[in-house]
């Protein structure tokens, strides 16, 4: 395992959990003690690759964590196509945790898994022992906005991959991280 100050591009081990056919939810988990895990939801366009050193750190202090990948983005698979609000995804989820055998646990979210939270403390606030959000989305009637809603089309792909050298996503990623050497080829894919 790595030190809590090395981080790693190394990808968590993770499981599917199944929901129903064709539906399931990718997730990521470090064991710990007693405590209620921490679960972390990403922000477009990342995944629960994100959170990877957050949750190896926690490991250290012996705070188990739980990464989700929504569905729709990274491993999960979220069946027929069709609008996915963040109250589908936050039923998602929350039967994910029943399924793992969660009952409680803390809320970390990000970018849009702040939307997926909220919905998730709605349906269930006796649930969340702590919450924080990080640039999260929040209540709104006007999500997804009309950047996001494209990203359903079918061409989303073509234009997210147009330079030949390097796919925007990823000159987009570089941009926003304190060390751009580290986001290359496979661990680029990692976080999306």
């Amino acid at each position: 395992m790595a030190q809590a100050n090395e981080p790693s591009s190394a990808p968590l081990p993770g499981t599917h959990v199944h929901l129903r056919e064709g539906v399931s939810v990718w997730c990521t988990r470090t064991p710990g003690d007693e405590r209620p895990p921490v679960v972390f939801l990403h922000g477009l366009p990342t995944s629960s690759y994100l959170w990877r050193n957050v949750q190896r750190q926690l490991e250290e202090l012996g705070r188990p964590t739980i990464a989700f990948d929504l569905l729709g983005t990274g491993r999960s698979r979220r069946g027929a196509r069709g609008r996915l609000r963040f109250i589908e995804q936050a039923r998602a989820l929350l039967a994910a945790l029943d399924a793992l055998g969660v009952d409680r646990f803390a809320l970390a979210a990000h970018d849009v898994g702040g939307g997926v939270a909220h919905h998730m403390l709605m349906l269930a606030p006796e649930r969340a022992t702590a919450r924080v959000f990080m640039n999260a989305v929040g209540l709104s009637s006007s999500w997804p906005v009309p950047l996001v809603a494209a990203m359903r089309l079918p061409m989303w792909g073509e234009l997210m991959s147009v330079s030949p050298s390097e796919p925007l996503l990823t000159r987009e990623l570089k941009r926003g991280v304190a060390h751009p050497e580290r986001i290359a080829g496979e661990v680029a894919r990692e976080y999306m």
